[in-house]
């Protein structure tokens, strides 16, 4: 499909302010870490993604419906893309830019991982 992957996270309520990384446009950065690679374990692992201040951090699991997932996108971008974590046998990560979309306190809110506008610029955290 054309959306981007969403994945339904649970935010700190402590803090909603969503961090400093934010842009004017109301998209915000997150973190997407892919797991290194283990002798014997699956290729495709959960991914972590989190944003500046850790108030939004969930996992994007691989799916069987690759068309709907956006796994095999968000993975491919990241290898392709990536820099590789602080030590050296350690994961990939890479930055996106995505929407958070606010629900009632009943439901979890919504991360939409934009992966057509590319990587967004490396960041320090």
């Amino acid at each position: 499909g054309t959306k981007p992957h969403q994945a339904l996270i649970n935010f700190n309520k402590k803090n909603r302010s969503g961090g400093s990384g934010k842009n004017v446009d109301g998209r915000e950065i997150v973190k997407i870490q892919m797991a290194a690679a283990i002798p014997g374990m699956p290729e495709k692992t959960p991914m972590l993604l989190y944003n500046f201040d850790r108030t939004a951090k969930t996992f994007i699991h691989p799916l069987q419906d690759v068309e709907t997932s956006g796994y095999d996108k968000i993975r491919d971008l990241i290898i392709k893309d990536g820099v590789k974590g602080a030590i050296s046998d350690g994961g990939t990560k890479a930055y996106f830019y995505c929407h958070i979309t606010r629900r009632d306190v009943t439901e979890k809110d919504i991360v939409s991982v934009d992966i057509t506008s590319g990587l967004a610029p490396p960041q320090r955290w």
